[in-house]
């Protein structure tokens, strides 16, 4: 029988840490590693833009749920205004939402109180503007102030007062909430008791392209209006 003996000095010196990295990471051409970092960088690419849409996606959802409730409380809140049988009542309900205010009341507002029967919207545009740009249908005409170079109407207040009385809840609409503001306070010093402005007015504000009804306004909300 024979007998195998291994001499070491006739075997090569083995270096365990070599072998096992090149078992885990095989050498390879650099051609082909050059190609496996494309790929690599490429899935790199992909998983970071799958992360940032995933959370562009959440952020709007969560912003999407945000504005229907935002405008579910609004909507609630309106109706709780409308619902009330006084004006305090609806005033007081309201203010509580932020519908209401120190400097008037909101279209949204105005538009259930008028179409309630709570309150008489009067516009106080020129009858130019109520010609060419439009008007709420059954609101009453009272000029602030008349003609292109809107000359102040001085008989403003009696004629407000002829047509409304002093004891109704009267909503003051112009172009932009401003001349309707002045007219609110030309009133109150006069005597009448529940007169407010309509923020915003009819057409709204003017944008940075100097276009009113694209941010806020009457007939941005879609409210009713007919134009002559």
């Amino acid at each position: 029988m024979r007998s195998f003996v291994t001499n070491d000095e006739y075997l090569p010196p083995v270096d365990s840490c070599h072998l096992f990295s090149r078992a885990l990471c095989p050498v390879k051409s650099p051609q082909r590693n050059s190609h496996n970092q494309a790929r690599f960088y490429s899935f790199v690419a992909y998983l970071l833009s799958y992360i940032l849409i995933a959370r562009i996606q959440a952020r709007s959802s969560m912003m999407a749920v945000s504005s229907q409730a935002k405008e579910n409380e609004m909507s609630a809140s309106l109706q709780a205004a409308v619902a009330a049988d006084t004006y305090e009542a609806a005033a007081a309900s309201a203010s509580d939402s932020g519908l209401l205010s120190k400097d008037g009341v909101t279209p949204q507002l105005a538009w259930q109180l008028f179409s309630s029967g709570k309150a008489v919207l009067v516009d106080v545009r020129t009858a130019e503007e109520r010609a060419f740009v439009g008007y709420v249908p059954d609101s009453i005409h009272v000029a602030w102030a008349t003609g292109t170079s809107l000359t102040r109407n001085p008989r403003f207040v009696r004629e407000l007062e002829a047509k409304t009385g002093k004891d109704k809840t009267i909503l003051l609409l112009c172009r932009s909430g401003k001349r309707s503001a002045l007219a609110a306070d030309a009133a109150q010093k006069a005597g009448f008791t529940r007169v407010f402005n309509v923020l915003e007015g009819f057409e709204g504000e003017l944008d940075e392209q100097q276009h009113r009804g694209v941010n806020d306004g009457w007939r941005y909300h879609q409210l009713p209006w007919v134009q002559a």
